[in-house]
């Protein structure tokens, strides 16, 4: 049986989050239903979210969470190899209402389950309730027989933490396809000006360390302690590249938005990782592909209007290799 820890944290009980390249035991999936999230009755969505789970499966388990409505169809579809569970949930996004799994250096595994408020609860969340999508961890912890830390009122979009595990992302290496950026005005809205990145701190044309100018005096870095600011790609494939000097690791994006916001954690507060690293201030960033932030307010940028009985269908990959 899986216990609440409480009275403690994962740093002070020697805990960390693992690298990306780390050894993992499998992969947990929520199908997709909701009529007003995924077209077409969800029917496009579950054959991509069915290619996806065949995918890894080659590699690592991989469970899959289904509503009881849904557990036939999804079992019928599913390779047999694939555990199906059946499991309610509002929708289908593990990665940001799932766990986060810790390990310390003596092979012990516990996992941090955040609160999730369906990004922004009743202001502005994309969806409501959200209630089945905030027990998912717990349940997923039960499962799998792990303690848990609950952050009430904590909210954590999974996708936003980055780890090589090692504290080096200041001089990891960054390469961005864009000629341009947004620059803002001193209430954090778009000018409407198309900059260009040449001879600021927002050159990423050619591969720099991500640290090299994130101090820089320019009023597009300075308040906000680091970067925090939309690229206006130039369609080259990939988009943006990354590596690691010290693991290998490259990363690769391709999309099809005209936009990306670099952010490097500039808020971070400190914690302890892989071998005792601390991780703090810019210890992490962030490529959110977008269209342009206020477009909606510039008409001669790329529109992000949807009108009804339109869909809008966008793809960006993430990919990953070693040198």
């Amino acid at each position: 049986m899986a216990k609440r820890i409480t009275g403690s944290t994962p740093k002070l009980d020697g805990y960390r989050m693992p690298a990306e390249f780390e050894p993992q035991a499998g992969v947990w999936m929520l199908w997709p239903e909701r009529n007003d999230n995924w077209r077409d009755g969800a029917k496009p969505a579950q054959k991509a979210f069915l290619d996806v789970a065949t995918a890894i499966l080659q590699f690592e388990p991989v469970t899959v969470c289904v509503s009881a409505a849904q557990y036939q169809n999804a079992r019928e579809r599913l390779p047999r190899a694939v555990r199906v569970v059946e499991m309610a949930s509002n929708d289908a996004w593990i990665r940001d209402c799932g766990p986060t799994f810790l390990v310390n250096g003596n092979g012990g595994v516990r996992a941090v389950d955040w609160t999730f408020n369906a990004w922004g609860g009743l202001v502005d969340g994309l969806y409501f309730p959200w209630d089945l999508d905030d027990q998912v961890a717990q349940k997923v912890c039960e499962l799998e027989r792990v303690d848990s830390y609950r952050t009430e009122g904590f909210v954590l979009e999974g996708g936003s933490i980055h780890v090589d595990g090692e504290g080096t992302v200041q001089e990891q290496l960054l390469k961005i396809h864009a000629d341009c950026y947004t620059p803002n005005d001193a209430g954090c809205l778009p000018t409407g000006e198309l900059a260009p990145v040449a001879g600021t701190a927002m050159d990423f044309r050619s591969f720099k360390a991500i640290g090299r100018d994130a101090d820089s005096d320019e009023p597009c870095v300075k308040p906000f302690r680091g970067y925090d600011v939309n690229f206006c790609l130039d369609g080259s494939v990939p988009a943006i590249e990354a590596k690691s000097l010290k693991s290998g690791i490259v990363m690769y994006v391709t999309t099809d938005q005209p936009g990306v916001q670099l952010f490097t954690a500039n808020h971070m507060k400190e914690r302890i990782g892989k071998n005792g690293q601390k991780y703090g201030h810019r210890s992490a960033f962030c490529l959110e592909t977008q269209h342009f932030p206020d477009c909606i307010h510039h008409p001669d940028w790329p529109s992000c209007v949807l009108r009804a009985g339109e869909v809008f269908d966008s793809k960006t990959i993430y990919s990953f290799t070693t040198e």
